[in-house]
């Protein structure tokens, strides 16, 4: 991502996120309000390699489910649509976590799914500024 100075001001990244940190670029860009237009640069060119070092070892929903519930948690919790749309994407979860725990004869991916959500909620309850233990 790249912006213009004066567009974000005194924006910064959520300081209580630590590690792997996924949603972290959309909730910066929900900061910056819903009069800010976003520009997506179809000509530039980039390759994403993956690293091994700080990821998360264990089944990706633990991964998804964290990033996904924090950005929920912090700024999509309120309105209808927004807790309908909540509970379809917990509904896809249970039913990846169930498939996949039948094809793996392993309950891996149903803990994966709890520790996700206590993450994300961890993060969202600690006091801005507190660093994570």
């Amino acid at each position: 991502m790249s912006f213009r100075a004066e567009v974000i001001g005194g924006k910064r990244f959520d300081e209580t996120l630590r590690g792997v940190s996924d949603g972290e670029d959309v909730d910066f860009c929900i900061q910056l309000g819903p009069d800010v237009v976003l520009v997506i640069a179809p000509r530039a060119r980039l390759e994403h390699r993956h690293s091994s070092v700080g990821r998360l070892r264990d089944h990706w929903l633990r991964r998804s489910v964290r990033g996904n519930l924090f950005l929920y948690y912090k700024n999509w919790n309120h309105g209808l649509l927004n807790r309908i749309c909540y509970w379809w994407l917990w509904a896809g979860y249970c039913l990846v976590a169930m498939i996949a725990s039948m094809r793996r004869a392993s309950r891996e991916p149903w803990d994966a799914l709890r520790t996700g959500e206590a993450e994300a909620n961890q993060t969202i309850r600690r006091p801005h500024g507190a660093s994570a233990t």
